[in-house]
């Protein structure tokens, strides 16, 4: 493996690296709570056994339950050019021939610093309002999330 300098324009990437961090930490743990209310208080979320529990102070330790399976959650960290991203995968529980347990990665949401939480970059990605407040957009995109979490349990990743 060979190693190679970072480009100035890379390494710029770090200022203010602790700054963003703690943002985007606190904005993730408001998602996944959210997420974990909006399974709470929808319907079709309640009759179809699908839960989220809510997370712990540093914003892991998510489990989603369905009565046909359960997830957990993955907390990371990438660059989209020289902007720090936080990610959360969802991950759902699997046996292999040994029945030993795996985890295979089945939906994931990137959150910015500024910008709204999402699924990707695509125009089909579910885009989390966060900072909007309680409309309709909020409610819609955190039952969509839930949903496709609940169905990737079941049915394995749709990539």
């Amino acid at each position: 493996m060979e190693f190679v300098q970072l480009p100035a324009e890379k390494a710029r990437a770090l200022s203010g690296l602790a700054k963003k961090a703690k943002r985007i930490s606190e904005r993730r743990t408001v998602l996944l709570n959210e997420l974990a209310s909006a399974c709470e208080a929808y319907r079709p979320l309640v009759e179809a056994g699908v839960s989220i529990s809510k997370p712990t102070a540093e914003g892991s330790g998510v489990v989603v339950t369905t009565p046909c399976g359960n997830a957990r959650t993955s907390l990371g960290w990438t660059f989209d050019g020289i902007d720090l991203i936080g990610t959360v995968v969802f991950e759902r529980e699997r046996l292999d021939q040994y029945g030993k347990t795996y985890w295979e990665p089945i939906f994931g949401l990137r959150i910015p610093e500024f910008e709204c939480p999402s699924s990707g970059k695509s125009p089909e990605a579910v885009v989390i309002p966060l900072d909007d407040g309680y409309g309709d957009d909020l409610r819609g995109s955190l039952f969509r999330t839930a949903v496709a979490i609940a169905y990737g349990i079941i049915q394995g990743p749709s990539v």
